[in-house]
């Protein structure tokens, strides 16, 4: 009876502990916005992956930890309305609130034209970013206004982390620094 207890209880300590794992988010849409209409867009992406949950239902829930989002291939996502943000300082795509590693896949991630001026990221603290075989085109914030709030940041913004990887900031200005 003591043996068969000694080896029950070694084989609860030799079990490992469940491993955690990013959740992948793909984003099939190359254009700005959100709606629940079976194409899941960047920014739909990232709201999901900030919120831990299918927030949108064309794209994968998130969830605690890290989250991947996957562009499509060699796709120009075009960037037109602002999301998030006010003045001088609007961002192209939801702020970033929680870990996010977006794999861009030789994608193209741009303000379209004639689109008001925004940058495509701003990222809070402790979020991390990552970005990952992606350009990034054309963001564009303009100078403070009187309140003093904006105009930093033509193509990324952040309080937390970011790290890119492959990747190419171009014709992007701020109209502060």
């Amino acid at each position: 009876f003591v043996a068969v207890l000694a080896i029950g209880a070694c084989l609860l300590v030799a079990v490992p502990p469940p491993v955690a794992h990013a959740e992948t988010i793909t984003v099939t849409g190359t254009t700005s916005g959100r709606a629940n209409d079976g194409v899941c867009t960047l920014a739909e992406a990232i709201d999901n992956a900030n919120n831990d949950a299918p927030t949108w239902l064309d794209c994968a829930a998130g969830t605690a930890g890290l989250d991947i989002i996957e562009l499509p291939s060699y796709a120009t996502i075009t960037l037109t309305i602002v999301e998030s943000g006010s003045g001088a300082s609007t961002n192209g795509l939801p702020i970033i609130n929680s870990d996010i590693t977006i794999h861009g896949n030789g994608s193209i991630i741009e303000r379209g034209s004639g689109s008001p001026y925004f940058r495509f990221f701003q990222i809070y603290a402790p979020s991390i970013l990552t970005l990952d075989h992606v350009t990034l085109r054309n963001g564009r914030v303009d100078t403070a206004t009187v309140t003093g709030i904006g105009g930093f940041g033509g193509a990324i913004y952040s309080g937390g982390s970011v790290t890119l990887d492959y990747t190419t900031i171009a014709d992007s200005r701020a109209g502060d620094g």
